[in-house]
């Protein structure tokens, strides 16, 4: 099944977050847990970790751009899709 990983939506705060590190490139396995990027939003560096294993299939974005919230930063391939709240973001 296909999957897109997008940076999280923040509530009312807005703002762009700041793609620091893409940790998996495309052609990449992950497991459970790893990190897939980071980004920096409102002063503080945070992580993107996956919830399934899965696969890379596409990198959206390179380090260094500015992402709007819920933007897609990657496809994966991954056997069963993540449990998400009404707005996209893992729960």
């Amino acid at each position: 099944m296909t999957s897109t990983v997008r940076v999280p939506q923040w509530n009312d705060s807005g703002g762009e977050a700041l793609l620091l590190h893409i940790r998996k490139k495309t052609g990449d396995f992950y497991k459970n847990g790893e990190v897939l990027f980071s980004y920096s939003w409102d002063g503080a560096e945070l992580e993107e970790r996956a919830c399934e294993d899965g696969k890379v299939t596409a990198v959206l974005f390179s380090e260094g751009e500015m992402i709007e919230p819920g933007t897609p930063i990657m496809v994966t391939e991954i056997k069963k899709q993540c449990q998400t709240d009404g707005e996209g973001n893992k729960i």
